[in-house]
């Protein structure tokens, strides 16, 4: 009996997420205690808060360095650019300036959740050098045209998936402290 593309994405996405619990993270004992010094440090040093949120971006990028190896991701590919995306205010106000855009609402949600990020540009990022840490951390591992059907189940990587990424957007959350989180497209027009 052949299986159908449904039935066929089902069996990737569990045989690759039973395989990416078992090798993801990647990174090694030293790694891991370089991040951990690394993550408390830049919460607790004396930069602005727009600067510390640019650096835990960046230490996201060492994080996942190994499994965006093995993406199947690419330039000029954005399905992913068109489902929600969750950001904190702190990453809103970096996107603001860097940008030069205004935020339009402190946060909330978007209930268009299949239209364009508001950053997005002919395919590519405009903001990619301060993109979101739920953008950073998330990569497709199976064929890139079940990212194509938003609707069928494939196998991905997110900040639910390293252990690590959970520890910089609580050090994110932290930065934020009482302002709201909410969909990207909801902060920006």
């Amino acid at each position: 009996m052949k299986e159908n593309k449904v039935e066929k994405a089902i069996r990737i996405y569990r045989t690759i997420d039973e395989a990416r619990a078992l090798s993801f993270p990647m990174i090694s004992t030293g790694e891991a205690t370089a991040i951990q010094w690394e993550l408390s440090h830049i919460v607790n040093d004396q930069s602005s808060t727009s600067a510390k949120v640019a650096k835990l971006l960046t230490l996201t990028d060492r994080i996942v360095k190994i499994p965006k190896e093995f993406s199947v991701c690419s330039q000029k590919c954005s399905h992913c650019c068109h489902i929600p995306v969750s950001i904190s205010g702190v990453e809103a106000d970096l996107l603001a300036e860097t940008s030069g855009r205004e935020i339009k609402k402190r946060g909330g949600l978007f209930l268009n959740k299949y239209s364009p990020c508001p950053f997005l540009r002919k395919n590519e990022c405009s903001v990619y050098d301060v993109r979101p840490l739920v953008c950073r951390a998330h990569f497709a591992f199976d064929d890139p045209q079940y990212c194509k059907a938003q609707t069928v189940p494939h196998a991905t990587y997110t900040v639910a998936s390293n252990g690590f990424l959970g520890k910089v957007m609580k050090a994110i959350d932290y930065l934020n402290q009482d302002k709201r989180a909410g969909d990207i497209r909801a902060f920006f027009k």
